[in-house]
């Protein structure tokens, strides 16, 4: 089932979106020069991305002012762009996100992590520059104005394809199909309007006053934006983590390079520890916020504690007392807690159910009999996947003949083939393109108690983030979970 699409709204412009996924941590992804939340989930590569981040992520896209689903009005100056991203996110319920920008989106993002630093927990560039007519592209006005032309005579026709992805220039039905793109996602004085507004920004200025951790992809062979710009960027974002990918195309049409965005995306998306946006949607407020706030002197403390008492958790620590409903993620905070420098396969952990349960494992360093059981090998081959990839390519084709003879029908059987395909092929590939293994119980235990555990701390977080970060430093989740207590610190718990 597609996403619901939404609108958020900064003044009087309506901005459509949608949220893919439920994951810990929020992606919000900008768009580059055309964007039309509706329409691109034809595309099965884009599609095939977004689940691939709606995996690990609670994913954010929308459509910039003045194309797709939301107000096409004139303005579309830089600040008002960036403050719709903050309207988005508002209406998302997301008080943090990693930005993700591709193309000329990358403007957008890089103002906004500058500007609002404390709402950006990550920032992710794809084929991004920083000025049209300084170096390292340095357009000239001539060829600019040039492009225009061709821009307005042609657009609706496919015409961007010419830049942004010429291997596909000889396909007549593919360039046609695109070219409905352009029509939906924009007019031809919108799309001057923007591209005439983009010559003129440049915030090379920016770079140095972006904090945040950052992460650079480019094609070494970018047909449109030269890779010579994302080593730019590389260079002068303190600390940014740069990656280059093969291929000419500026956009991303294959499976193949998909996976690779979408592993770099995840590696580096998990390192980033969860926003307080996170716990705010998740976290229980069944303690009054001003009960909690009253300065400690004016009360005892009472005891630290993490203890169940039925349907609630009453957690205390150093004084602050919080309330949670019942959850699997602080039943398993609870035992390690209980056990101290003891480690529990996560497949025994995941068999606790109830408070102060022992995780049924005879010696807790010794394989479990489970893990000398393997799996079923991988969820698709490597001829598997490769047949997936070809019949998703050749469904395509046949989904753009079935729209231009009108045949409606066919179409949507097609679409469902295509989603079921994308589904699959995205369920059967992991982190860094390592293949997912079929029934594997210590890999779905180590990933659900891992992530079931991280949650709970999110939620912990938005009430106590003193508590929050003590745990995240002591609890030790993965194949084995352990609580090793801080050596500089004695904490002792009333569980």
């Amino acid at each position: 089932m597609e996403p619901d699409i939404k609108y958020a709204k900064n003044g009087d412009v309506h901005i459509a979106y949608r949220i893919l996924g439920d994951g810990p941590r929020d992606i919000v992804l900008v768009p580059g020069t055309i964007s039309h939340v509706e329409l691109l989930w034809e595309v099965p590569t884009y599609k095939y991305l977004l689940q691939r981040l709606s995996s690990f992520a609670r994913v954010i896209v929308f459509d910039k002012r003045g194309q797709g689903l939301s107000d096409r009005v004139a303005d579309q100056t830089l600040e008002e762009r960036t403050a719709d991203v903050g309207a988005v996110m508002d209406a998302a319920g997301s008080s943090s996100a990693i930005v993700y920008g591709w193309s000329e989106g990358g403007l957008l993002s890089l103002t906004f992590a500058a500007t609002h630093p404390e709402r950006t927990s990550a920032l992710v560039l794809y084929g991004t520059f920083v000025s049209m007519k300084a170096e390292p592209w340095a357009l000239s006005q001539s060829q600019f104005d040039g492009f225009l032309t061709v821009l307005e005579k042609h657009w609706g026709t496919g015409v961007l394809l010419r830049l942004n992805a010429p291997s596909r220039l000889k396909d007549e039905a593919f360039n046609q199909w695109f070219g409905r793109i352009e029509r939906e996602s924009s007019s031809p004085s919108s799309i001057l309007a923007l591209m005439r507004a983009d010559y003129q920004i440049d915030v090379r200025h920016l770079l140095p006053s972006i904090r945040v951790p950052t992460m650079i992809l480019h094609r070494a062979g970018d047909a449109l934006i030269p890779v010579a710009s994302g080593r730019y960027l590389a260079a002068n974002i303190p600390g940014a983590v740069y990656h280059e990918l093969p291929g000419m195309d500026h956009l991303v049409l294959d499976h193949e390079t998909q996976d690779r965005i979408a592993d770099l995306i995840e590696e580096f998306v998990v390192q980033q520890p969860i926003p307080s946006g996170a716990a705010v949607r998740n976290c229980d407020r069944s303690v009054p916020r001003g009960r909690r706030d009253r300065p400690a002197s004016n009360r005892a403390k009472p005891p630290n504690m993490f203890r169940n008492e039925g349907e609630y958790w009453t957690i205390s620590y150093e004084g602050r007392v919080s309330r949670f409903k019942d959850s699997k993620g602080l039943r398993y905070l609870e035992h390690l807690l209980r056990h101290p420098s003891s480690e529990f396969r996560a497949t025994a952990l995941a068999r606790v159910s109830r408070p102060g349960e022992l995780a049924d494992e005879t010696d807790n360093t010794k394989e479990c009999p489970s893990a000398d059981l393997g799996d079923a090998g991988e969820v698709l081959d490597l001829q598997a996947k490769a047949s997936y990839r070809q019949r998703i390519k050749d469904l395509t084709e046949e989904l753009k003949q079935a729209k231009r003879s009108g045949d409606e029908k066919r179409g949507l059987k097609v679409e469902k083939e295509i989603e079921a395909l994308s589904t699959e092929l995205a369920r059967a590939v992991g982190l860094r393109g390592r293949d997912r293994r079929a029934a594997s119980s210590a890999e779905r235990a180590r990933v659900n108690v891992t992530r079931t555990i991280r949650i709970a701390i999110g939620r912990i977080k938005e009430h106590d983030s003193g508590l929050a970060t003590y745990l995240d430093k002591t609890i030790r989740t993965g194949t084995f979970c352990s609580y090793q207590p801080d050596p500089g610190r004695h904490v002792f718990w009333n569980l």
